[in-house]
This record gives C-alpha cells, structure tokens and sequence, in this order.
C-alpha cells in the first residue's frame, strides 16, 4: 500500500512525542488506530522504523532519516494542493470513498459515471483497504462514505445494507471440480486481514482445512497464479466478475455464506448533501451491476 501525507504527519507527531498516546491525543484519533498505521506504515516502507520499550518509543536509524526527509515531502503535498486549488478549475468539493479491492473491481466505473455525470466539479479519491481500516480512515476523517463487509458498526457511524454477494472457491483450468482435492497453494490478499476469518469459515464449509499458504499484495496478483493453475483462492463475485463469465476456471459456491456489504458514512453528516448524493449514485451503480448479473449472485434490499 503506497504511503500518504497523513501517514507522514502521524510518523511526525509519534517521533516528536515520542509516544503513540501523546501522539494518538494530539491528532484526537484513537491510540490502536494510530499504532496500526504506524505498523502498516513500517510494513510498506520495508524497515523498522522505532524502537519500543517500556520507556517509551524512540527512532531507528531508518526513522531517524524518515523523519529528516518527512518535513520536505508533507511540504510536497501542501504545495500540490495549492497548485490544485488555486488553477482556476471550478471545484464543488472532495469526495473521499473508501471500498474493498474486490468491490471497487464491480462498482468503480459505474460510480465513476454516477459522479462527473451530473458534476464537473468534484474531485474524487478513492481508497481501497480492509473493512477495519476503512472505518479507521471514516473516523480519523480522511474518507466521507465507504463500502465495507457486514460487522458491528461504531456508534458515531451510520450504516445501510447495500448488497449481499456469492462468495466462491476458485481453481484454474485442470484443477478437479471439487474443492476439498485441490492440491494446490491457497492464496489471500494481505491488503485485507478482515477477510481472514471469512475465508477460514468458507474453507470449512468446504471441506478443506483452515491454512493459507500465500498473502499476496493484490487480488490480480493472485488471479495471474490462479490463471496459471499455481494457486487457487476464495473471492466475492464483484472481484472474479470477468472470470465467470469467461468460464474458463472451476469456480465453487460457498453454500449458505453471501458476503454483505453495507454503505457507512459519520453520523453527524447524514444530513449532508454530498453523503446523500454519494448513497444515491452507489445504490445505483449496485443496481445497475446486479442488471447485468444473471445468475443471482447479487443480492439488493428488500423493499
């Protein structure tokens, strides 16, 4: 996962406080939200970045050289920002979505073309990580609306079921039908720890045991080895889309085990008319993707 400002402002502040509490109060976030980031943040530079002791925290040589490039870079992005405020283009605001690898495969370009169809003037970022780390991100501020799998929801969140999905098991050509004598590899993405315990209770259901032999970065890496009958892999319909209706992998139902995905966005901002239009244009590019799904799959609310 490639770094961010808010990353580095969060590395500033733990480095110059020299502790994740002080560091957590300052920014008004909580403090295991902040020691994920700063371990998510170590994992993709590839270094240890602080030394931990119960006399507090202090910096590696690596972090101690983060930190003398930090001020530059954090100085970069404020600049960019100016240049981007200030061109001239007429702007109505940023919208921040957050969403699952998989779901963002099905539903990005229909979102894409709810948004710029009816406004010009809106500069949209979107996120992809796991569903703890989108509410993290939702809490801390730095996403408006998310899409995240089924679980129990912060209170100052607000939430609506957006849709259910068909989770399967995935082989490649050659690969016996049955899941329970695939003998090859199991391959997950790392980028989403939260599905851990759902691709356990699927391989259960299959008769196969609970182990994962690979992580990878991302859900194509893991499509390529499938491909090349070196892996195989659980995954919600929006991520294997393609691959269904090419119908040129064994692909197993979950039985009785649709993924739900639900719509979160921070209370206090149910009112907005931003967090209302985002809702609108998802719910839309939902049904719009269950249109084209002819097999039932997807799953929409109830009326």
């Amino acid at each position: 996962m490639p770094i961010d400002d808010r990353q580095l402002r969060y590395f500033v502040d733990v480095a110059t406080f020299r502790s994740i509490n002080k560091a957590a109060e300052h920014r008004n976030i909580a403090q295991p939200a902040l020691s994920r980031r700063m371990r998510q943040l170590e994992h993709d530079l590839g270094v240890k970045l602080f030394n931990r002791s119960n006399a507090g925290i202090s910096l590696t040589e690596a972090g101690g050289r983060l930190l003398e490039h930090a001020a530059k870079l954090i100085g970069d992005f404020d600049r960019i920002g100016a240049v981007l405020r200030n061109s001239g283009e007429p702007t109505s605001g940023t919208l921040s979505l957050g969403m699952p690898p998989g779901v963002s495969l099905m539903l990005l370009d229909r979102i894409t073309r709810g948004i710029y169809g009816g406004s010009q003037g809106v500069l949209l970022q979107v996120r992809e990580g796991g569903t703890q780390d989108l509410l993290d991100r939702l809490l801390e501020r730095e996403i408006d609306i998310a899409i995240v799998t089924e679980r129990d929801f912060a209170a100052p969140l607000d939430s609506a079921f957006c849709y259910a999905e068909t989770l399967f098991f995935v082989a490649g050509p050659g690969a016996p039908e049955a899941p329970a004598k695939v003998a090859l590899p199991f391959a997950l993405p790392d980028l989403d720890q939260d599905f851990l315990e759902t691709a356990y209770d699927a391989l259960t259901r299959l008769g196969r045991p609970t182990e994962v032999d690979m992580f990878m970065a991302t859900i194509s890496s893991i499509k390529l080895l499938v491909a090349r009958g070196l892996a195989c892999t659980i995954g919600p319909y929006s991520a294997l889309i393609g691959e269904l209706d090419r119908a040129e992998w064994n692909f197993t139902a979950v039985p009785e085990m649709p993924l739900k995905r639900y719509v979160v966005w921070r209370r206090n901002e149910s009112d907005s008319p931003v967090i209302a239009r985002s809702i609108r244009v998802i719910q839309d590019a939902v049904a719009d993707a269950a249109q084209q799904d002819t097999h039932g799959f997807l799953t929409l609310p109830s009326d």
